[in-house]
């Protein structure tokens, strides 16, 4: 299956399973896929399945079992806990524009967009607010790398939740309880989040911190690469202008196409 069909697939999945309509499915789905990795090694490989696939969903499942085996680390107030890295990746280019990113299990779906637009390095900071959303963030993130290429081989994910709540990788647990899943009336940390974003960017030498709903122009990343390799202070910060477009609206690809939309109201 085409990585943008798989994306597309299960951003409605998640819509569908952030509304409280069908939660069961997901993670009875990911109950399934786990249960037939244990198998692997009683059966033989089937017929079109990739071996290095099946390698790396198993040393995916141990590094995250690895991170959250660890307990995370407490921030400075101690309210909250940080996961970093749950999922592994490549340390990246050293002269790069990653960009850093935050969302609540609501805003995730926001994740689909800024793949498909970003081609760089993406650090995510995920809120789980409750014990209940922790357990529906692990299911997610595990489920996200299987469906979704792009997710797995650029985007990082960092749990921030609550320090009384801690993570484990989702094997037996009951699905039901998802189905009654509830909105917390738990402050969002925002400073907090973007300090554990972006501080699991890694080498990369420039950051572009985002809101989740929020997209890069296209070729931002390499437009601005060029502009960094005739020289660049380090220590300037660039503030890039945001717009906001009407629903109705496709995101406009060039500037000229942007400068049009504003002149008649439409941005």
């Amino acid at each position: 299956m085409p990585t943008a069909v798989r994306c597309s697939f299960f951003c409605v999945i998640l819509v569908t399973l952030l509304l409280v309509v069908l939660p069961q499915l997901l993670y009875l789905s990911l109950l399934s896929n786990l249960h037939g990795q244990q198998q692997h090694s009683a059966h033989p490989v089937l017929e079109g399945t990739p071996r290095v696939e099946l390698r790396w969903q198993r040393e995916q499942k141990d590094h995250m079992k690895s991170m959250l085996g660890s307990g995370g680390i407490l921030d400075a107030s101690r309210q909250y806990r940080i996961y970093r890295h749950l999922l592994a990746r490549d340390a990246g280019q050293s002269k790069d524009v990653a960009l850093a990113s935050h969302a609540s299990l609501s805003n995730l779906w926001h994740l689909q967009e800024l793949v498909q637009r970003c081609d760089g390095r993406i650090s995510l900071a995920l809120f789980a607010s409750s014990g209940a959303q922790v357990k529906l963030a692990m299911v997610l993130t595990y489920t996200l790398t299987q469906l979704c290429q792009s997710v797995r081989q650029r985007v990082s994910v960092h749990l921030v939740c609550q320090s009384g709540d801690t993570a484990v990788f989702p094997e037996q647990d009951d699905a039901a309880e998802f189905a009654h899943l509830q909105t917390s009336n738990t402050s969002y940390p925002n400073n907090l989040l973007r300090n554990a974003t972006r501080g699991g960017i890694g080498s990369a030498a420039f950051v572009l911190v985002l809101d989740i709903d929020t997209v890069p122009s296209q070729g931002l990343r390499s437009g601005f690469l060029d502009l960094a390799d005739k020289g660049v202070d380090p220590h300037l910060v660039f503030v890039v202008p945001a717009l906001e477009i009407r629903h109705t609206r496709r995101l406009p690809g060039t500037k000229e196409e942007l400068l049009r939309l504003y002149q008649v109201g439409e941005v």
